[in-house]
């Protein structure tokens, strides 16, 4: 490798101005209230912080990589905000330059900037919520890490380079299990393609070894600390069990979900589906096997209304749009003399355009823009600050509803391991049964503060769900607490309310409790 054709004067220039383009993108993001999501691994890093395991003590769906990755930030940044942010800012960053890297190595340095600059770009679509430090970010860095590997060295068959493309898949997964899909597709294509250059099926037996080995070695150390402790049990429990639960329910729901991103994604960026349906008849080389990627990427995700499940799809969508911008240049230059980077800056200017409101937004507003009203993600400090004002550290608190980041916000910890209530609510045998271990968690020890959410979204009781825990929140309330105050929302945000009348409660966003006596 010559450093010295990488490091140039005109790859410097690019390389800052990509990485201000991402700081234009995200600026704002960094302080954003966490959303649910980062609030649940905020808190299950936090305790890990205090040496109590997490899974055990906090029910999460995700494998422990994100975890990890909150404990990192926490040790970088205490319990800001930013840090995580600024992990999943890095995060981008490398994905957009493993993938400008290889394909300026297979191809050419302009599409190999074109790749990293739609990367940087796709992957903080603020409509499928990428500007948060969620999983999907970390996922995509490791995925498109073996994608790195596979490009570069497609071409050699080496047992070393698939043992390394068994750890980052590994990562990737545990990261988000629907890694697998692109990961199974990739590394199937990659055999077929040395089992074809006559390299035999020996060959090709010997490097799924090596990415068997990879696989295992870094599963294993991932999963060391919750084998060492007897806590696996817990891990797998929500991680594989709850997981096909939950994976059920979302297949009932069709392809509405795709259908509702997509709707999204092609409202904005209509013009990328433009220049992917370019790409159709190009005779690219790579053409199938970014197709595939799309396809599997696709099959992992379409069942789910979640938006950020699909980011998946923005380094494979990046590819395919690059090398179809990449034809229509070589198309159109033989009857106009024009530069390609006018015609990458006009593709720019179509996908910035539809998003320049998020630009002058306070990281207050982008939460509300991304997320909406309905979402109480911007009261949750408020709440927090006033949990703290009344209540001691070594007390424990109890959030009737999903919003996990309350628990993080005002360092207490949970009675029960329901740090979110959605377990409790979706369809799965489990369901009754997970009520019921709550209801006796916090019959055994009766948090010092309820904090109640009248939001739907928050998801404390759903329709035809059970009734144990509703039912037994309110008896509890009603008995042994009383009212310290609420969260409304008026003309400036979210405001504290003392003193709340019996008529205004259902109207109150998030609802303070305070257990008598104490």
């Amino acid at each position: 490798m010559d450093l010295k054709k990488i490091f140039t004067l005109k790859n410097i220039i690019l390389l800052t101005v990509l990485f201000l383009f991402l700081l234009l993108l995200r600026w704002n993001s960094f302080e954003m209230p966490f959303e649910r999501d980062e609030g649940e691994y905020a808190y299950s890093a936090w305790i890990l912080r205090q040496g109590i395991m997490p899974y055990e003590n906090s029910f999460l769906q995700k494998p422990p990589m994100i975890i990890y990755t909150y404990f990192l930030a926490q040790l970088v940044g205490g319990n800001s905000l930013w840090a995580p942010r600024l992990l999943a800012f890095i995060s981008v960053f490398l994905t957009a330059l493993i993938l400008g890297f290889v394909v300026s190595k297979k191809y050419n340095s302009s599409l190999g900037w074109t790749v990293s600059f739609l990367s940087v770009l796709t992957l903080s679509f603020p409509h499928f919520t990428a500007l948060a430090a969620n999983t999907e970010i970390f996922m995509i860095l490791f995925l498109v890490a073996s994608f790195g590997l596979y490009f570069y060295y497609r071409n050699k068959a080496s047992f070393l380079i698939w043992f390394i493309s068994g750890v980052f898949s590994s990562l990737s997964i545990l990261y988000k299990p629907i890694a697998f899909f692109p990961l199974f597709f990739l590394h199937l294509f990659w055999a077929y393609e040395i089992f074809k250059s006559k390299a035999g099926v020996k060959v090709v037996f010997k490097m799924f070894w090596g990415f068997l080995l990879g696989f295992l070695v870094s599963t294993f150390f991932v999963l060391l600390p919750f084998l060492i402790s007897g806590k696996i049990i817990y891990l797998l429990e929500s991680v594989w069990r709850f997981n096909l639960y939950y994976s059920q329910v979302w297949n009932s729901y069709g392809l509405s979900g795709f259908y509702l991103q997509m709707g999204k994604l092609v409202r904005v960026w209509w013009i990328l589906f433009v220049f992917l349906l370019l790409f159709l008849f190009s005779k690219n080389k790579d053409k199938r096997l970014i197709f595939g990627l799309l396809l599997f990427s696709l099959v992992a995700t379409s069942r789910t209304t979640i938006g950020h499940y699909y980011l998946i799809l923005m380094p494979f969508l990046s590819l395919a749009v690059s090398f179809a911008l990449w034809d229509f240049y070589l198309l159109i230059r033989r009857s106009i003399k024009l530069s390609f980077w006018y015609i990458f800056l006009a593709l720019l200017f179509f996908l910035i355009y539809p998003l320049r409101m998020q630009f002058g937004l306070t990281p207050d507003e982008l939460g509300i823009w991304i997320y909406g009203l309905e979402n109480p993600f911007n009261e949750s400090k408020l709440v927090a600050q006033k949990v703290v004002e009344n209540s001691n550290y070594s007390d424990k608190i109890f959030v009737a509803g999903s919003e996990p980041q309350i628990y993080f916000y005002s360092q207490r910890l949970s009675p029960t391991r329901f740090i979110i209530t959605y377990p409790l609510n979706i369809y799965s045998p489990k369901r009754e049964i997970y009520q019921t271990e709550v209801v006796k968690d916090l019959s055994r020890n009766k948090p010092s503060i309820i904090v109640y959410s009248n939001k739907e979204v928050s998801g404390f009781w759903e329709k035809d769900s059970p009734k144990i825990l509703l039912d037994y929140i309110k008896d509890l309330i009603s008995k042994d607490y009383y009212l310290l105050g609420a969260v409304f929302w008026g003309n400036s945000g979210p405001v504290w309310v003392d003193k709340v009348a019996e008529d205004q409660l259902k109207q109150a966003s998030l609802l303070l409790y305070r257990l008598k006596d104490e």
